[in-house]
């Protein structure tokens, strides 16, 4: 009798084979609860009486009872209760025909009598969990059953899912991040929304709780940030649906409509605003995702790679996710002659950050890269009404010393290289020049290779002169940046001192004094420049070399050497910040 109904049913379904067999004898009988019932309890004092009445006639009255009693709890209560209470399976189905024989013997008064129980306090029900009890069940039998924390909270969580709301779990229409219906997509709105790391973006029309539309991140893929697409063109040609429910929808309501596909994995929460005197109107308050839905039933926040917050609610940034700026790639400088695309300047920026080893990130960081890239480095080269050995349409020539380093963003150039004058063309992203580059050879390197002092010590020492063994000739219009030496020797210092501020390393000189002495080792650069002659040409005095003037390149080494000095001055911290 102590063998629950349902706990046999469930055993009789998931125990193991030696359990289901015991349960499956034990079942049959154990179904006819009343009547067991009585035909257990008419046996256990049939056999009672008999005992005391056999020591009675055996010994005294007096004797018979007491010995009948200690008998009867010791070896008819006390030792079968303990051992069935932790094997009562095994030895109720190994003893299924004793109970079998009970039931027959004690049928005449036992079944009249469960039959009139039966009437009066209806069919035996086997325990029976609701949502609270089952939820309970398995925390407390946390410690004992084979379930860990995860699995426990994923159960809990799915019997909760029918008592919260939407309003419990969505975003608020506040914290929402939205784009208006006539923005266009430039590189700048493009840039803003791959930041926020979303995949669906509301569009609204005047106001914000106005949702009218969808953006989804994969519209996006035919689009150019150059064609300036008007929002509403894009919007209109794709016409994503919106969403509504209403603020009292449950979970498990709006976990069946994300998961039917019907509506997407997104919807808007609108309430009846009966507030004034006007008539009552739909009112935006946020908006939930299928995300926000699988969070509360497993208990935990979902992260993906894309993710720049932990949880939208509460706003909790992620430690480790750096998610790229682009936004600074599209920022017009004043001070550049000749302005390329955001998407190039990008494009520039992680070329040389991971396919050019004089610029990777231990050795130039991402910040002062972007500030290189920012200075007057670009330049172009017009080849039309020119002759094929116009000087001007030459990047480098065979045997002339150079000092820069060179790669092409448009265009296309030949190069004729070695004595045997072999050609081949170049185009865009190909690089010419990083032996300018390369360091001074000094008496003792391995002590000064990367360091302050190594770096000053080579800017002090005579420039190593570059010579190329091939000549570069531009055969289209060409675009490039060229990069002095000067100009990246400067860039490394300026990441050694970020680095250096970083660690908390200190030197004899503090930071600003390190930076203010570069700048002006810089300054004393440009002042040992020339002015142009009338012959078109620069001499720089502290290498000898002669450099010619192209007519169509807007930039000179004076520019080279001023962009040098912007670079110095941008990366000097002011004492207010």
């Amino acid at each position: 009798m102590s063998l629950d109904r349902t706990e046999l049913k469930i055993l009789r379904n998931t125990g193991s084979n030696k359990e289901r067999e015991y349960a499956k004898k034990i079942q049959p009988v154990r179904d006819q609860g009343n009547y067991l019932l009585c035909s257990i309890l008419l046996g256990n004092v049939l056999v009672n009486s008999t005992f005391t009445i056999l020591l009675d006639g055996l010994t005294s009255g007096l004797i018979a009872v007491v010995c009948s009693t200690i008998a009867i709890v010791i070896f008819g209560e006390i030792t079968p209760q303990a051992i069935c209470s932790r094997h009562g399976l095994a030895v109720g189905a190994k003893t299924i025909y004793v109970t079998k024989m009970v039931m027959i013997v004690t049928f005449p008064l036992a079944y009249p009598t469960s039959k009139i129980l039966d009437y009066l306090l209806g069919e035996e029900i086997g325990n029976v969990y609701n949502r609270e009890r089952l939820k309970e069940l398995v925390k407390v039998t946390t410690g004992i059953n084979d379930l860990d924390k995860n699995e426990v909270n994923i159960i809990s969580g799915a019997l909760e899912l029918r008592k919260k709301t939407v309003t419990d779990v969505m975003t608020h229409i506040d914290d929402a991040f939205m784009i208006p219906l006539d923005a266009t997509l430039d590189f700048e709105t493009v840039s803003e929304i791959m930041k926020t790391g979303y995949s669906r973006i509301p569009v609204y029309d005047g106001d914000r709780k106005n949702i009218v539309t969808l953006l989804y991140i994969k519209d996006l893929a035919f689009v150019d940030p150059d064609d300036n697409t008007p929002l509403r063109t894009l919007c209109e040609f794709y016409q994503n649906p919106v969403h509504f429910v209403f603020e009292d929808v449950t979970l498990d309501v709006m976990f069946n409509q994300f998961k039917d596909g019907t509506f997407g994995h997104l919807a808007f929460v609108h309430r009846v605003n009966d507030e004034g005197d006007g008539d009552p109107f739909y009112e935006t308050i946020g908006l939930v995702t299928l995300e926000d839905v699988i969070e509360e039933l497993i208990q935990a926040e979902i992260v993906d790679e894309t993710d720049v917050f932990v949880d939208n609610r509460t706003k909790v940034r992620r430690n480790r996710y750096k998610k790229q700026d682009f936004t600074v790639f599209a920022e017009r400088r004043e001070h550049q002659t000749i302005h390329i695309s955001p998407q190039l300047a990008l494009a520039t920026f992680q070329y040389l950050s991971t396919s050019v080893d004089a610029f990777r990130n231990d050795i130039i960081s991402e910040a002062i890269l972007r500030r290189l890239l920012n200075q007057n480095i670009i330049f172009n080269i017009k080849c039309k009404g020119k002759e094929k050995d116009d000087p001007s349409l030459f990047l480098y020539q065979q045997s002339k010393p150079a000092d820069y380093f060179v790669l092409i963003l448009e265009g296309r150039v030949e190069v004729k290289a070695g004595k045997e004058n072999l050609l081949f063309e170049g185009g865009p992203f190909t690089y010419f020049g990083t032996q300018a580059f390369a360091p001074v050879a000094f008496a003792d390197t391995s002590s000064q290779q990367g360091s302050l002092q190594s770096l000053n010590l080579e800017n002090s020492k005579v420039r190593q002169t570059f010579i190329p063994d091939y000549s570069v000739r531009a055969l289209a219009d060409v675009t490039y940046i060229a990069i002095k030496r000067n100009l990246y020797l400067t860039a490394k210092k300026a990441t050694l001192l970020e680095k250096t501020r970083k660690s908390g390393t200190s030197f004899a000189v503090d930071f600003d004094a390190e930076v203010e002495k570069l700048m002006l080792s810089e300054r004393k650069n440009i002042d040992k420049l020339d002015i142009e002659d009338e012959d078109g040409e620069y001499e720089n005095e502290e290498s000898g070399q002669n450099y010619q003037n192209n007519d169509e390149n807007t930039g000179n080494l004076r520019n080279y050497y001023s962009s040098e000095t912007t670079l110095s001055e941008s990366h000097t911290p002011r004492n207010s910040s």
